[in-house]
């Protein structure tokens, strides 16, 4: 059985080996995680149900620093990596613990301070959802730090932890808050960070290990990481906001329509959340290809041919069985069907703008960045000042043609590139 396995991935490749990897785990995440939306979709309030995505888009938000800062050291961990400096990756990784802890702490106080601000964004009126948020801003700090060590180590294995075991305990816990006690949104939020926290100390025990070790200096790589962090800025903060702002914007200026926004957000995810296996894993890959001087264009083509299979099917099959799907699920989400295939259609699109702009970066190209800039500038300059006339929609119109223009001009991009050097 073990010489099968190694035939097949042998002849998958390391990045079709490692997307299939962390496609069955995370998979395995994405199903329970579905259950979980359809359960809070089904018992909660659709007021209290459109509360759920927004809160989760502002913490991705709210993390970015963190994000940024981590998704840098998960490169500098591969690139350690593929150059076999075992030493430094362990001092790099127990130094990210410290960042972890420090700018949890601050987040939380932060959060405190600003909690009637943060409460009135997310259309929450009481000011007791205050007791479990804070927290869940604070915990979400440690989420891409233990991200980043999966994606730098290539330690596939560990993301049952966060996308098997995490989304589990969740919905058990959901369903007891809200189906037994009756806590309704309140429930649904405490069974949320209590998923991520015990998910997080499992972590931690998991890979004790790496730090008993000697610390050593890693000077370099510091240098790499300083030159990254810029790139790595733009990058996360432009594709956060564009996979985001809409949802905030909903809650914020159409919240009467955003339960059922919620349910559109819930299944139209399908293609992010499957083009997200591939991005995990294609960007420290491209990272050690690019510092052992190998290419790294077999892992794009690959990544985006197959980013755009699953786009494909996902939209068709949505626009010809949303209806019933949605019917099926809560009749009051059938109306917000017809929205369906173009959330999939954009989503899908993202996942491969992510995919894209990733591997530039990990090779040191950053050119095509600027157009993600000025793309979401745009998206969300359009959307909030035309704020009195958007509609579903429109919105969800604006997203398409903005992931369409971004998408295009990498590409073309790339190819002008590619001709200048040869």
């Amino acid at each position: 059985m073990r010489n099968l396995i190694q035939q097949i991935r042998e002849k998958l490749g390391p990045l079709a080996w490692a997307s299939v990897v962390v496609f069955a785990i995370t998979r395995c995440g994405d199903i329970v995680f579905l259950l979980t939306k359809l359960y809070l979709g089904r018992y909660l309030s659709p007021d209290d149900f459109g509360a759920i995505d927004p809160l989760n888009s502002a913490v991705l938000v709210m993390c970015l620093p963190v994000s940024i800062l981590f998704t840098a050291t998960a490169k500098s961990i591969s690139r350690l990596n593929a150059l076999e400096k075992i030493e430094q990756r362990r001092s790099l990784m127990r130094d990210m613990i410290f960042v972890a802890i420090l700018g949890s702490l601050v987040t939380g106080v932060l959060v405190y301070i600003f909690r009637g601000f943060v409460l009135s964004r997310l259309s929450l009126r009481s000011a007791a959802y205050a007791a479990v948020i804070v927290p869940m801003f604070a915990v979400a700090w440690w989420r891409p730090m233990c991200n980043a060590i999966i994606r730098g180590t290539q330690r596939y294995w560990l993301l049952i932890l966060p996308m098997a075991i995490s989304p589990i305990i969740i919905l058990l816990l959901s369903v007891f808050f809200i189906g037994y006690l009756g806590w309704g949104l309140w429930g649904a939020l405490m069974g949320q960070l209590s998923g991520w926290a015990l998910w997080i100390i499992a972590f931690i025990w998991c890979i004790r290990p790496e730090f008993r070790t000697r610390r050593v200096r890693y000077a370099e790589e510091k240098k790499v990481i300083r030159e990254s962090i810029v790139p790595i800025a733009i990058l996360l903060t432009t594709t956060t906001l564009l996979g985001n702002f809409d949802k905030l914007f909903i809650r914020n200026f159409i919240t009467s329509e955003s339960g059922g926004y919620g349910a559109v957000v819930t299944l139209g995810s399908v293609p992010a959340l499957i083009i997200g296996a591939v991005v995990f894993v294609v960007f420290p890959l491209a990272a050690a290809e690019h510092a052992t001087g190998q290419g790294f264009k077999r892992f794009l083509l690959q990544a985006l041919a197959m980013g755009f299979c699953v786009t494909a099917t996902c939209a068709i099959g949505f626009w010809l069985f949303g209806y019933q799907i949605m019917e099926l699920w809560r009749h009051e989400f059938a109306a917000f069907s017809r929205y369906l295939w173009l959330y999939a259609l954009a989503m899908g699109l993202h996942g491969m703008v992510m995919t894209f702009s990733h591997v530039e970066v990990a090779r040191h190209e950053h050119g095509s960045l600027w157009v993600l800039v000025l793309a979401t500038l745009l998206m969300c300059g359009l959307i909030y000042f035309g704020r009195s006339n958007m509609t579903i929609g429109r919105i969800l119109v604006i997203m398409n043609i903005t992931y369409l223009a971004v998408l295009g001009a990498m590409v073309c991009r790339a190819i002008a590139t590619t001709k200048t050097r040869s």
